[in-house]
């Protein structure tokens, strides 16, 4: 059962990403996918990964 949402920072070669959000669960799932009982979803993480391998160099912003 998700209990709550953390939203963190992702930081790669001097690049910054704010805000990404973590859902927060009561218990870790039964197949060991998250650490610290914390998950986020995959949309969130392929956008992180776009901004910060491909948007962000192109186009200078720190």
């Amino acid at each position: 059962m998700i209990i709550g949402i953390e939203y963190t920072k992702r930081v790669k070669n001097g690049l910054v990403v704010k805000n990404i959000p973590y859902k927060i669960h009561d218990k870790p799932c039964d197949e060991g996918c998250c650490k610290n009982d914390k998950t986020i979803g995959i949309r969130d993480k392929l956008r992180v990964n776009w901004l910060l391998n491909v948007f962000m160099p192109s186009k200078n912003i720190t």
